[in-house]
């Protein structure tokens, strides 16, 4: 596969909007080539983890930006993050298949689909009921507190799961193809964040590995002259190292308002203020629950 090629071949995309079958063929081809040749994955988990990431390749296609870096590096970055993602989920599965006999796993066989767990309805807390205004019929829920609802659920969509999805689905209304949807749509901001945080860590590594660097050449410098030189160079690199830190620090690993209001394309103070009326409502619930228990 030529690296040189796929890049271009993006780029005259993004400006032609033609030829996104060819290209995905092309990204494709490359992804399954380099699970086997730098992820040393073999057939079986190449092909249960490509059938997985197939349908994000249109994805990164069309949301791919060019800021410096090519698109072969923001493929790779995306390739290496669902790879944690995936075997993370592996080695889960293995835990729980070990924990679940008596006998190692690969010498049992299981007479109990443990895929196959009956799973009820989650049921709504009398809490939550008071925050939310609901009577006796769920679908008494208005607008404005589903919007609310929307909010919270959004900024923890990569750790909700489908049973919690589905009692959202079930209260809101909302489809829930459209709630993919934004959520792949925040997924995408927070994997480029992601990527900045990455390349920022890396040029603070290196500022730091100089950093180190100075201050031997300083402490073994014998010329006067040359001291004041090094010394002004740590103090150059010690402030271009904070404000790596400092933009490290600041930067969210969660989805933000402003994101969410991107996404839903609403203005951020409303999902400022229902986020906030939602948390403080809670709180006051709880504290009220907490003064009748101690009573």
């Amino acid at each position: 596969m030529n690296i040189k090629k796929l890049n271009e071949n993006v780029l005259k995309f993004r400006h032609t909007k033609k030829g996104m079958d060819e290209l995905v063929k092309d990204i494709s081809l490359y992804v399954y080539t380099i699970l086997h040749n730098k992820y040393k994955m073999n057939d079986d988990e190449r092909g249960d983890f490509f059938c997985t990431y197939y349908p994000r390749i249109p994805g990164l296609i069309t949301r791919f930006e060019y800021f410096g870096t090519p698109f072969d590096g923001y493929l790779s970055n995306s390739i290496s993050w669902n790879i944690k993602a995936y075997r993370s989920a592996q080695s889960k599965v293995r835990s729980f298949q070990v924990a679940s006999y008596k006998e190692p796993f690969y010498l049992v066989t299981p007479e109990v689909d443990f895929t196959d767990f009956p799973q009820k309805p989650l049921r709504i807390s009398e809490s939550a009921r008071e925050v939310l205004r609901l009577e006796k019929k769920e679908e008494l829920l208005s607008d404005t507190i589903k919007q609310r609802i929307l909010y919270i659920y959004l900024i923890e969509s990569n750790y909700v799961d489908e049973r919690l999805k589905d009692a959202i689905i079930r209260i809101t209304g909302y489809k829930r193809k459209w709630l993919d949807s934004c959520s792949e749509k925040l997924k995408a901001k927070m994997e480029r964040r992601l990527d900045r945080i990455k390349t920022i860590r890396n040029r603070k590594n290196d500022a730091f590995f100089k950093f180190h660097i100075l201050q031997e050449k300083l402490f073994f410098a014998e010329n006067e002259k040359e001291k004041e030189e090094l010394r002004e160079k740590v103090i150059i690199l010690r402030t271009r190292i904070d404000k790596m830190n400092k933009a490290i620090a600041k930067s969210p690993t969660r989805p933000t308002h402003k994101d969410i209001a991107d996404v839903l394309g609403t203005p951020r103070g409303s999902v400022d203020s229902g986020i906030y009326y939602f948390k403080s409502s809670f709180k006051e619930i709880l504290d009220n629950e907490v003064v009748k228990k101690s009573a």
